[in-house]
């Protein structure tokens, strides 16, 4: 697959079939997604790969930490609040999930069940974790943030669905106490992997773009029209 089809065709995947991935198969994946740029080659980014049984704790203590709030989640890395057009694009693809799912906006028990369902990875049969060690800064984040993009661009040519998650992450104690991850690591982020139901509308949807001329400021050339 030529990477800018690559880029064009990816999209994040919600609905998973359950049949298992061959583990030679993930290892394929990594070992191309490794070749990830990073600041001075330091390769800070270090990873869970989670199936079978040690998933599926994961994803019931998940589940039961997410239906009861209390205490508040607590994630490594500050959740963020939007405004402007970063929350306008947020609200616009919330709103076409609920619609091609069929929830209703003020139904807050459906919107319950779609939120466990991704804190179980939407039921896909591999979850990653990603998280850096808490004595590197910023950068490293950035770098880790490389890896992942080149897991789900790889995800592809292996036949894979994938989607890029911060749900999961909202709850770092769980994570830690089912898979062992030392309080020195931070959890940045996660990532849901397997084979894809093709013909399932939430795997149809294309969230939008804005424009390159919404982010970018332009030197040395005319503004193109």
């Amino acid at each position: 697959m030529e990477v800018i089809d690559a880029i064009w065709r990816r999209s994040s995947t919600r609905a998973f079939r359950p049949d298992p991935v061959p583990k030679e198969t993930v290892h394929q994946i990594f070992q191309i997604a490794l070749r990830a740029p990073s600041w001075t080659n330091v390769q800070p980014w270090e990873f869970a790969i989670v199936s079978g049984e040690p998933l599926a704790k994961l994803k019931r203590a998940l589940e039961e930490r997410g239906a009861h709030q209390d205490p508040p989640a607590k994630p490594d890395i500050e959740w963020p609040t939007f405004s402007g057009p970063y929350d306008r694009r947020r609200k616009e693809l919330g709103y076409k999930i609920y619609e091609t799912k069929g929830i209703p906006r003020e139904a807050q028990d459906k919107k319950l069940e779609w939120y466990l369902k991704g804190l179980r990875f939407f039921d896909a049969p591999v979850a990653v974790i990603l998280y850096v060690d808490r004595s590197l800064n910023e950068w490293s984040i950035l770098d880790t943030g490389h890896l992942s993009m080149l897991i789900l661009l790889t995800a592809q040519e292996f036949g894979l669905g994938a989607c890029p998650q911060a749900a999961p992450t909202r709850y770092p104690e769980v994570i830690r106490k089912v898979l062992g991850v030392p309080e020195s690591k931070m959890i940045l982020t996660s990532i849901a992997l397997g084979y894809a139901i093709p013909d399932d509308p939430i795997n149809n949807l294309r969230s939008a773009r804005d424009p390159v001329e919404s982010f970018g400021r332009w030197y040395g050339w005319d503004q193109p029209e």
